[in-house]
């Protein structure tokens, strides 16, 4: 396997899920990142001609990435709306589990899926995933069993029930 070609697997149109590798072998298309790292990439010179958010998210169990989910898909939403010629990568280092749970949440929303649909998409795209039931806070079926609506701006919503 060769290190310095792009790695990571298109999870949806113009979307791209991978590693920390294939962050660092941008082809030129790939004009916005979402990094989740615990530490802040170092960028190349060639960066500021890409957008970058970087989420500080560290690979353990107790790291809640939905609270920062909000941003990460307005991100997306904004690049892809913004010019039919823009891709976004999403990445973390191994391309697993942080952006992989990312990435599900964002299929989630976008396509109205069960977790256990965007997890299997994703398992058809990049076989490597693995995104456990308890880690990162992310629930099988989340959307619809615990009502999270990941909602249009950048918070997250929990609705809640009457108990009446």
């Amino acid at each position: 396997m060769r290190l310095d070609k792009f790695s990571a697997d298109e999870i949806n149109s113009r979307v791209y899920l991978g590693d920390l590798d294939s962050s660092k072998h941008l082809p030129s298309y790939i004009t916005h990142v979402i990094s989740l790292l615990s530490e802040k990439p170092c960028l190349s010179p060639y960066e500021p001609k890409r957008k970058h958010l970087f989420i500080s998210a560290q690979d353990d169990e107790d790291q809640d990435l939905l609270t920062v989910f909000g941003k990460c898909y307005v991100f997306i939403r904004n690049a892809l709306k913004a010019n039919k010629k823009n891709h976004v990568l999403i990445h973390c280092r191994a391309g697993r589990s942080r952006s992989a749970t990312i990435a599900t949440m964002y299929l989630m929303r976008i396509h109205r899926w069960t977790f256990d649909q965007a997890e299997q998409h994703l398992k058809q795209k990049r076989p490597i995933i693995s995104i456990n039931d308890g880690k990162y806070i992310l629930k099988k079926d989340c959307y619809k069993n615990a009502r999270v609506l990941l909602c249009r701006n950048i918070s997250l919503k929990i609705k809640r029930t009457n108990a009446h």
